[in-house]
């Protein structure tokens, strides 16, 4: 009936079952523990039912109205908060405070340690509690900080001496170093142990009991089962003897210790109104502590005296395997008259005993480990499960007839790992367990993005991770659909990071994977984001050209803009005027850049504009650039260049460019570098080439001049082809 609240490395509390070892980290942490007292019973050897109070752990559902000691494991320095819901109601028309005390341990609450009084009969005022009480139906917290070392005894502050008896009690376990070490530093190996076992001895007198829950106990009305009244404990007469809320009978199943030859670190409680004095037979016990405090000098006892609400902590050292008897040495070894009963247990050591890994050790994910154990001649098959969390435990695989095991190490990352054996027989019955030390398992562990970050499409960012010393090659890749598929990003050898511009996509399902092989192209593991991050997409936005740029007529411009993903067609248009009227240049589908051959214009308030809609033509939206400005073209000869070869009688296309308001151009050649120029034509349009028949004139030394007026006939200009070229003659 004894169950363990056992706390995890992000501290959360269970309630496990009889027997797990404790596994918790070695900083001080605050622990907060929701406790229940509430009316159950207990079933003895000779099927009784008496009825209890006791301490349920509140998340704990198992076995409704049956009884049981919760233990609650810490680390010193460690806090612990007890927050205790008062379900009890006594009999009809008795309504119980209840407290909470740990003897050892100071209390640091508001209100502790504030004894509650009460009114007699005989109008005297008495103590009822020593420190503040939950009311029936109600709810009050308790807390003790920088917890001290050592086993302690929870226990009911209000009315001590009966709600004890009910049942109202718990264990306060307390390590240096969680699992390994009861008191002491580093510098100390005494208190080191590998396995602990608790023993905390109890007893129930059934007629108190009935007399509490017929609401008589005190009142001087008669118990119903006797008929005679029972006014205070010191009619108290036990007749049934617990070990773990345990009564002994034959056949009750030995208390596994641990393995031969390893250090077992025995905690030794008494709840009971009487003095008890276990004796273990065959051994001896070297005495470590008492009460919580360490002994200035250990010695050795084969028994114990324990007095009422006393705590003892002994160790016993290089165990040989068997069973070792433990029984009260005052006798209580009976349950209701009954022989071969009371406070009598065997410990079992001896069993499976992990020798690799031992504790300590650094694997990597993806790497095979050989673990191994040592096993009596009588087990047959061993299930093997490893831990990476102090807490659940996975089953890896079942084995026969064998004491090692090639294990593929998964691909987690924990400093809190262990691994576990459990035995049986050929039968199948049970033979032991052990678990190894805790060793530290390096795993891909992705950084971030990894708690839920918000980006924006285009921002730069670094994808980080961690990863195992065998790991290589690493390939990271983006989900945008919360897992459902993957995109390749990258990939990237001997680095765990990568610099990232986030992609146009707009999701807040978006995850990061990175997966890892190593040297030989082995897979070593992958991981990916804990928490989905968000990205933005980009808004429509012209990004080229900006307000006062200033592009020449003429020239071909890449204008540019950024748009959401859902944009499928874009419209292309430009104003000349600020805005008032706008020229269609093009659509486009799924780009977002358009090579612009800028007009032959004369503007400095032209504006660019894109107008888009996705692919079923639903407008999005449209956005503007500011005001640009488009200069002119000059007048400038284009071909004939120099250089050039024209053959006589050929047709040549000669150009130029101009400026928008050049209304005529005149025409010439010269054949002797521009001394003379001969008129080829004169043309009245606005326009930047013409087709020129070569005359047979024969010169290497050929040019080309254009004039150019406005409408007005006013000069504009005139320039020539940049040097000479050749004129080719028919007639050689």
């Amino acid at each position: 009936m004894t169950w363990i609240i056992r706390r995890f490395r992000v501290l959360v509390l269970c309630l496990l079952a009889l027997g797990g070892m404790i596994i918790v980290p070695t900083y001080a942490v605050a622990i907060t523990v929701d406790l229940v007292a509430e009316k159950v019973s207990a079933t003895m050897p000779d099927n009784t039912v008496v009825p209890m109070w006791g301490f349920r752990e509140s998340a704990d559902a198992t076995n409704p109205g049956a009884w049981r000691i919760p233990t609650i494991s810490a680390v010193a320095g460690d806090s612990l908060t007890i927050n205790l819901a008062n379900n009890l109601n006594g009999a009809p028309g008795l309504v119980e405070p209840v407290s909470i005390l740990v003897p050892g341990q100071k209390a640091t609450e508001s209100g502790a340690m504030t004894p509650q009084f009460f009114v007699d009969g005989q109008g005297r005022q008495r103590v009822r509690a020593f420190t503040h009480e939950a009311a029936a139906g109600n709810t009050d917290s308790y807390q003790w900080a920088n917890l001290k070392a050592g086993t302690y005894l929870i226990q009911s502050a209000t009315h001590t001496a009966v709600q004890m008896q009910m049942g109202l009690y718990a264990i306060l376990k307390v390590d240096a170093v969680a699992g390994s070490r009861a008191y002491g530093d580093d510098s100390t190996t005494i208190y080191d142990y590998r396995t602990d076992v608790t023993l905390l001895f109890s007893e129930i007198d059934p007629i108190l009991h009935e007399a509490v829950a017929t609401g008589v106990y005190g009142t001087g009305n008669p118990v119903p089962s006797t008929g005679l009244p029972m006014t205070s404990t010191m009619d108290y007469n036990p007749t049934y003897f617990l070990v773990n809320g345990q009564p002994y009978s034959a056949g009750t199943e030995a208390i596994f210790a641990g393995a031969p030859g390893f250090d077992i670190l025995l905690r030794l409680l008494n709840a009971g109104l009487k003095s008890r004095m276990p004796l273990l037979q065959g051994s001896y016990m070297t005495v470590l502590a008492e009460d919580g405090n360490p002994l200035p000098f250990t010695h050795e006892q084969y028994s114990i005296d324990l007095a009422p609400g006393k705590t003892m902590d002994a160790m016993i050292k290089d165990p040989q395997e068997g069973l070792l008897p433990l029984y009260d040495r005052r006798l209580a070894l009976s349950n209701a008259g009954a022989a071969s009963g009371g406070m009598l247990t065997f410990l079992h050591i001896g069993g499976v005993v992990v020798t690799a890994p031992i504790g300590g050790e650094i694997f990597n994910a993806g790497t095979t480990e050989t673990v191994t154990w040592t096993a009596p001649p009588h087990a047959a098959t061993f299930y093997l499960r490893y831990s990476t969390d102090g807490g659940p435990w996975t089953l890896l695989d079942t084995v026969v007839g064998a004491t090692s095991y090639d294990w593929a190490v998964p691909n987690v990352t924990s400093t809190n790992s262990r691994f576990r054996v459990n035995a049986r027989d050929a039968s199948g019955a049970w033979v032991s367990q052990d678990d190894s030390g805790i060793f530290t398992i390096q795993g891909i562990q992705v950084v971030s993005p990894n708690s839920g970050e918000n980006w924006n499409a285009g921002d730069q960012v670094t994808l980080q991770w961690n990863a195992p010393t065998n790991a290589v090659n690493y390939f990271v890749r983006l989900s945008t659909d919360g897992g459902d598929t993957w995109t390749l990003i990258d990939t990237v050898s001997n680095a765990t990071q990568l610099p990232w511009t986030v992609p146009n996509v707009d999701s807040g399902n978006c995850l990061i994977r990175v997966s890892a092989r190593d040297v030989g192209n082995a897979w070593v593991g992958n991981d990916e984001s804990d928490a989905f991050f968000t990205i933005n997409p980009l808004p429509l936005a012209v990004t080229s050209p900006s307000g006062g740029d200033t592009l020449a007529a003429g020239r071909t411009q890449t204008v540019t803009w950024t748009a959401p993903p859902n944009a499928v067609n874009f419209f292309l248009r430009y104003s000349t005027d600020d805005g008032n009227t706008w020229t269609l240049i093009d659509t486009v589908v799924g780009v977002n850049s358009y090579n612009w051959a800028v007009p032959n214009v004369t503007s400095t308030s032209t504006m660019f504009r894109v107008n888009a809609r996705d692919a079923s033509n639903a407008w999005i939206g449209q956005d503007d650039s500011g005001n640009f400005t488009i200069t002119p073209l000059p007048l400038a000869v284009v071909s004939p260049d120099v250089g050039e070869t024209l053959n006589a009688g050929t047709t040549h296309t000669v150009s130029w460019t101009a400026p928008p308001n050049a209304a005529t151009f005149f025409l010439r050649y010269s054949t002797d570098d521009g001394n003379t120029w001969t008129l080829i034509d004169t043309i009245t349009t606005n326009t930047d080439e013409y087709n020129w028949t070569v005359p047979d004139t024969g010169s290497a030394i050929s040019r080309f001049r254009v004039t150019a007026r406005d409408a007005s006939n006013v000069w504009l200009g005139m320039d020539e082809s940049g040097g000479t070229f050749t004129i080719q003659s028919i007639f050689p």
